[in-house]
């Protein structure tokens, strides 16, 4: 790669990127609950449009505590 740029994006479902140089980059899209999409991109021109579609995967997560705690008719649990 010609280039390295590092940029998170959490902007609902559309990232945007601005000041970039011409140049190849490595486009990588992660997001919990779907496959990593990684593809390279050329740019040439002032603007380019890359459209990318998720793959759902089903992700085991480790296990989970929960503590409640509150007042419920003047009792502390």
């Amino acid at each position: 790669m010609s280039k390295c740029l590092r940029v998170g994006c959490g902007k609902a479902l559309i990232g945007m990127f601005e000041g970039l140089h011409p140049g190849t980059y490595q486009l990588s899209v992660s997001m919990v609950g779907f496959a990593k999409h990684t593809q390279t991109v050329f740019i040439t021109d002032l603007s380019v449009n890359v459209k990318i579609k998720l793959k759902p995967v089903i992700v085991q997560l480790t296990e989970v505590n929960v503590n409640v705690m509150g007042k419920r008719n003047g009792k502390t649990f």
